[in-house]
C-alpha cells in the first residue's frame, strides 16, 4: 500500500515486477537506516531532559554561546564573537556545520536549544538518506553532488555551481524567514521532486483568517495552506527551455503537483561562486556563505522568490535585508 502511493505521487508508469522489487529493494536498504537515526534521535533527547551524556555531541562541532544580558547566542572565529540565531544554526547545517550548546549556559537555554539542533539535523540525515533511496527506484529521481566533493574539487572545472547557488538562496530566505517570522517556511525538495516536477525546493504557509469557524471552538478560520516549487537558476542561456520543461510538467501532472505553483527564478551571475569562495577562504564563519552576497541580489532573491506567497514591499524587504552584507575588504 505504501509503495502504491508513492507511485501514484510520483505518477510513475513503470510498475512492471522489475521495478517493484528495484523499489521493495531500497525500502529494505533504508528504511532501517531512517529507523536506527531516529533511534538516536530519541535517546540524544531523552538524555536532555535527564541531565547525562548525549551521544550526538561529539567532536567535529562549533561552540554555541549565550549571552545572558542580550539573551542572544554567539560563535567565535577568526574575527572574535559573532552574533547567531536559532536560524542561523538551522541553516548552517546545510553547509556542514554542526553546533554544541554551551553546557554552561541555563540549563532551560541549553535544553530548548539543544533539542532544537538535534531534531533539525536529524530530519536533515533522515532527508539524505530517503534521497538516496529514491535514487534506487531508478524512476527519475535526480543525483545530487555531496557538498564534501564540491568543497574539494571548488575551482576545478565541472564542478556544480548550480548546487552551491541554490542552495545560498534556499537558506538565506530560509534564515529571513525564521528570523523575521514572515509566515512562511522553506523546505528541501527530495530527489523525485526534483527529478521529476523539476522544482529545487519549496516554499509554504499557513496564514490564519480572522472569523469564526463553525467547526471548532477556535474562534479563527485557517486558510488553506500555500505551497510554492521554486525552480532555480545561475545560467543565463536556460530561461527557455527551462521555462519550456515547467510548461510541460504543468500540463503532464496537473492537479497532481506537490505544489500549487512552479516560480521559475533566474539569476545569471557569478557573485554566488566569489560568496562561496570567499566564505572558504574566511574558514566557514557561522552564516553561511550567502553572508557573503550583496545586498541587492538578496533583496531580489527575496522578492522574485516569494511572488504569490506572501505581500512583502520594497520598504519591507528592504528592511528584511538590513545591512546583512560582508564588504570586501581594502
Amino acid at each position: 500500500m505504501v509503495i502504491a502511493k508513492l507511485l501514484e505521487q510520483f505518477d510513475a508508469r513503470e510498475t512492471d515486477e522489475r521495478t517493484l522489487k528495484r523499489i521493495i529493494a531500497a525500502k529494505e536498504k533504508y528504511q532501517p537506516l531512517k529507523n536506527a537515526r531516529m533511534r538516536r534521535l530519541a535517546r540524544s533527547l531523552r538524555a536532555i531532559d535527564t541531565e547525562e551524556d548525549i551521544e550526538e555531541f561529539g567532536v567535529d562541532r562549533r561552540m554555541l554561546y549565550y549571552d545572558e544580558d542580550s539573551g542572544g547566542f554567539y560563535a567565535k572565529d577568526n574575527n572574535g564573537k559573532k552574533a547567531v540565531t536559532v536560524a542561523d544554526v538551522q541553516s548552517d547545517c546545510a553547509w556542514g556545520l554542526r553546533y554544541l550548546p554551551d553546557p554552561e549556559m541555563p540549563h532551560g537555554v541549553f535544553r530548548q536549544t539543544a533539542k532544537k539542533i538535534l531534531v533539525n539535523e536529524a530530519r536533515r540525515d533522515v532527508e539524505e538518506l530517503y534521497d538516496k533511496e529514491l535514487a534506487l527506484w531508478n524512476l527519475g529521481a535526480a543525483s545530487k553532488t555531496p557538498l564534501s566533493h564540491i568543497e574539494e574539487n571548488w575551482g576545478k572545472r565541472g564542478v556544480p555551481e548550480g548546487i552551491i547557488a541554490e542552495t545560498m538562496a534556499r537558506e538565506l530566505l530560509n534564515r529571513t524567514s525564521l528570523n523575521n517570522s514572515l509566515g512562511f517556511v522553506v523546505v528541501r525538495a527530495n530527489n523525485m521532486e526534483d527529478g521529476i516536477f523539476k522544482y529545487d525546493f519549496k516554499l509554504q504557509t499557513s496564514q490564519r483568517k480572522r472569523g469564526v469557524s463553525l467547526d471548532d471552538n477556535s474562534g479563527e478560520k485557517e486558510a488553506r495552506r500555500k505551497k510554492i516549487g521554486i525552480q532555480f537558476t545561475i545560467r543565463s542561456g536556460e530561461g527557455v527551455w527551462k521555462k519550456a520543461v515547467l510548461d510541460a510538467v504543468k500540463k503532464l501532472y496537473g492537479g497532481k503537483l506537490p505544489v500549487d505553483e512552479i516560480i521559475f527564478v533566474q539569476v545569471p551571475t557569478k557573485d554566488f561562486s566569489k560568496a562561496f569562495t570567499r566564505w572558504l577562504e574566511a574558514e566557514k564563519p557561522s552564516g553561511g556563505p550567502e553572508q557573503f552576497l550583496s545586498k541587492d541580489l538578496k533583496m531580489r532573491l527575496l522578492k522574485e522568490s516569494t511572488q504569490g506567497l506572501v505581500q512583502l514591499s520594497d520598504e519591507e524587504i528592504e528592511r528584511l535585508i538590513g545591512g546583512r552584507e560582508v564588504k570586501e575588504e581594502l
